[in-house]
C-alpha cells in the first residue's frame, strides 16, 4: 500500500504506525517523506523506516517495515529520492510464526524461529490479533518486548482458540503471563491385554 505523507511532520510517524496497526499491514510504501538523507529510523512499536531523500523540502522516499520483518531486510538501495528498492528473501518464516507478533526480532527470537522450523513447532502467540497490552510479556524501566511464547505442534495450529497476555497477572516481577488455549481431541484409547509374567 502506497500513501503520500510528509513523515517529518511532528506526530505524523506514530499516525503511519497507528494506521499500520490498525489495518494489519506488514509494509507500507511511503513517498512525499521531505527527510533528507538515506537512513533508516525506528518509529516505535517495533516499526522501522527506511528512508531516502535528496532534498529536505521535497520529494523522498520510504518503506516502512512491521518489526518481526526488519531482520529480514539484507538490503536497501536508495536510487533516487522517488526510487528506492529493498531485498528480503522468503524463507519460509510464515509457517512458524504468525503476524501478530511484537518489535523487532532479535537474535533469541530467531532462534526461536529457527528451533520451530527444526521441530515442526508453530509459535501460537503470533497468529492471533491483540491490542498491545495482550502482546507485551515483559515490562522494565518504560521497556516492552515479547519474549515468552507457546509453541505447538504446526499440524495442531489449527485447534488453536487464542494466545493472549494477562497484564493483571505476575509470576515474576517483569514477566506477564503468557495464555493458550487449544482443543485436544483424545484418540480412541486401544485395548491392551496384559501378558502374564512367568518366573522361574
Amino acid at each position: 500500500m502506497a500513501a503520500t505523507v510528509a513523515v517529518g511532520q511532528q506526530g505524523k510517524s506514530r499516525e503511519i504506525v497507528e494506521m499500520m496497526e490498525r489495518r494489519k499491514l506488514d509494509v507500507l510504501c511511503l513517498q512525499e517523506t521531505k527527510w533528507k538523507g538515506s537512513k533508516a529510523r525506528d518509529l516505535g512499536a517495533g516499526y522501522k523506516l527506511y528512508y531516502h531523500g535528496e532534498n529536505g523540502a521535497r520529494n523522498g522516499v520510504g518503506v516502512v517495515v512491521r518489526g518481526m520483518h526488519t531482520n529480514g531486510v539484507l538490503e536497501v538501495r536508495r536510487i533516487t529520492d522517488r526510487i528506492m528498492r529493498s531485498y528480503a528473501p522468503q524463507v519460509g518464516d510464515e509457517r512458524v510464526i504468525g503476524k501478530y507478533g511484537y518489535g523487532a526480532r532479535n537474535g533469541e527470537g530467531q532462534a526461536i524461529v529457527d528451533f520451530a522450523h527444526h521441530t515442526a513447532m508453530a509459535v501460537i502467540n503470533t497468529f492471533y490479533s491483540k491490542r498491545e497490552s495482550h502482546k507485551v510479556t515483559y515490562t522494565s524501566g518504560g521497556r516492552r518486548t515479547q519474549i515468552d511464547y507457546i509453541l505447538c505442534r504446526r499440524v495442531h495450529l489449527k485447534e488453536g482458540r487464542g494466545c493472549k497476555v494477562n497484564p493483571g497477572e505476575n509470576v515474576a516481577k517483569q514477566h506477564h503471563v503468557v495464555i493458550g488455549k487449544i482443543k485436544l481431541t483424545g484418540r480412541r484409547r486401544r485395548e491392551v491385554k496384559a501378558k502374564p509374567i512367568i518366573k522361574w
